[in-house]
């Protein structure tokens, strides 16, 4: 139906676009000894039907594509990559070769190497080019059946002019077959790259914005540590107000609820008041040790870090000691209604 529509010159079907790729598969190739060391074989892997490399561009190297012939009755064949014809085939011819997922030991088939097809980056720009294997679509496991990668197939379609002016034709495509089927997401490649390349153009935008903002703000503070102490002040405020805004458009509506003083609260505070106290003072600790440090000569602050870091670590191992045992105890007990 996508092939017959108007300005389509190719289509196909596959369970990765370039640059999205998300499918590693661990395959083993007859006759390749790895060196030394060497550990397991990993690659990328997609499923495809169609006209799926002519619409992509993904040129053919050496011998053919998937045929209609490639269905669940035909012998089991695989395209790979060029990087994986010169790695594992090296002064061989791969065509007729065999790969199987896993190791050479496993219970997989072994599958016929029928083509090589250029490389093509399937995680971001500057990431290494991973080795990159071809199955057909009719020719896969039950196991992948139920997985993902084989439920959520991509289109691609390469056509004639402005690639979006397509969209409508190729909701209807599918919706003629199966109305109930979701045809989301439809983006161009230039759409694609772009994705991609988003989160690299923030950080550079984000780090020259920052970069100007201290160059800008650098004659209003003395010196980096005030500028910092700003900063975080700043920081704080920020994510308070952001979490306010989502908060009301969320339909939240936060307060400060003030407890009610309850005997039962009372008697619980009374009861925890020591806990309370010590937990605090482990708190107040450093920033008093900190203090009085100021007062002492160079080094002092260091040691008397470390010496609490001494200090709290016996406190620590006994409280963890006694979390570990206490606390599923006193569970077992209020399950069973002890509440004494």
């Amino acid at each position: 139906k996508i092939a017959e529509m108007p300005g389509a010159k190719a289509s196909g079907l596959s369970s990765d676009l370039p640059l999205e790729g998300h499918w590693k598969r661990i395959f083993s190739v007859e006759g390749y000894q790895p060196p030394a060391g060497a550990g397991l074989n990993l690659d990328s892997h997609s499923l495809v039907l169609g006209d799926y490399f002519q619409a992509m561009g993904i040129p053919l190297l050496r011998g053919r594509l998937f045929t209609p012939a490639d269905d669940e009755h035909g012998q089991k064949v695989i395209i790979i990559s060029q990087e994986i014809a010169d790695k594992y085939f090296s002064g061989r011819d791969p065509i007729g070769g065999r790969l199987k997922w896993g190791t050479p030991q496993g219970g997989d088939p072994w599958l016929i190497v029928v083509g090589v097809v250029g490389d093509v980056k399937q995680g971001a720009l500057d990431d290494q080019t991973l080795s990159h294997t071809y199955t057909p679509y009719l020719q896969r496991p039950e196991d992948e059946m139920k997985a993902g990668s084989a439920q959520n197939m991509n289109i691609a379609v390469r056509t004639v002019g402005d690639p979006m002016s397509a969209a409508v034709s190729m909701r209807t495509a599918v919706w003629s077959l199966d109305r109930q089927v979701p045809v989301t997401e439809m983006r161009t490649m230039e759409q694609v790259v772009s994705q991609s390349t988003a989160p690299r153009r923030f950080n550079m935008v984000l780090v020259g914005f920052f970069a100007f903002a201290a160059l800008l703000l650098a004659a209003f503070f003395p010196d980096a540590g005030h500028a910092a102490a700003w900063g975080v002040l700043a920081g704080g405020v920020l994510q308070l107000v952001f979490i306010l805004i989502a908060a009301k458009r969320a339909g939240l509506d936060l307060r400060i609820a003030w407890p009610r003083w309850t005997p039962e609260i009372k008697e619980f505070l009374v009861a925890f008041g020591a806990v309370t106290f010590g937990a605090a003072s482990v708190m107040l600790a450093p920033f008093i040790d900190t203090v009085l440090a100021s007062f002492l000569e160079t080094g002092s602050r260091t040691a008397l870090y470390y010496a609490d870091r001494i200090n709290q670590l016996p406190l620590g191992v006994l409280g963890i000691a006694l979390g570990t045992v206490l606390l599923p105890e006193m569970s077992a007990r209020l399950a069973l209604g002890d509440h004494t």
